[in-house]
């Protein structure tokens, strides 16, 4: 028997008898996952090719990446394509008021219509709807503004003071409907 030979066969036992290999360095994998099991879910299910569907959305208030759609359970970071997605779905998502997107009670209420592209992390945006009823944060602003409280209510239309305007969207336009927006 050659020396090759008697390592392969013959050192992986004697590690599992003795329990030699429990105290070997984890492999990069394992470590990873225990750093960061979201990370490593991302890369067991992520999609080889571009998705083209019907995606949960949310949005989260942070530094880093804040707009996810769910794929099989998993959370998977997008960035809007300003070049290929619809500029009228695109200008309004835009332009949705923070009272929408921000209630952790709307995480699961908010679809996104179009393209996933894995490799990117790109989102061609076709369509976007909120599921009705959904949540708005509602601030009452006092003559203190340090006094001023908010709470969560449930509503079932968007208005157009529930979106905000900018240089691409108007919400005053007589041809932008909010209820568009709301599906069952």
């Amino acid at each position: 028997m050659t020396a090759r030979r008697f390592s392969i066969i013959l050192l992986p036992i004697i590690a599992a008898v003795c329990g030699c290999g429990a105290r070997s360095k984890p492999q990069p994998e394992v470590a990873y996952a225990q750093r960061d099991p979201v990370t490593l879910a991302q890369s067991i299910v992520r999609p080889a090719r571009p998705l083209y569907g019907r995606f949960h959305f949310h949005f989260e208030e942070t530094t880093g990446d804040s707009q996810y759609i769910e794929i099989e359970g998993v959370d998977f970071p997008i960035r809007l394509d300003p070049e290929k997605s619809d500029k009228k779905a695109l200008a309004s998502y835009m332009g949705l008021s923070n009272n929408v997107l921000n209630p952790e009670e709307n995480r699961r209420s908010i679809f996104f219509v179009g393209t996933y592209d894995p490799r990117s992390e790109k989102f061609t945006l076709k369509k976007w709807s909120i599921k009705r009823p959904f949540h708005r944060l509602w601030v009452e602003f006092p003559e203190n503004p340090l006094e001023g409280k908010s709470k969560v209510i449930v509503v079932s239309h968007l208005t157009r003071s529930d979106f905000d305007w900018s240089d691409r969207f108007d919400p005053t336009d007589p041809k932008f409907h909010p209820d568009d927006y709301v599906s069952d």
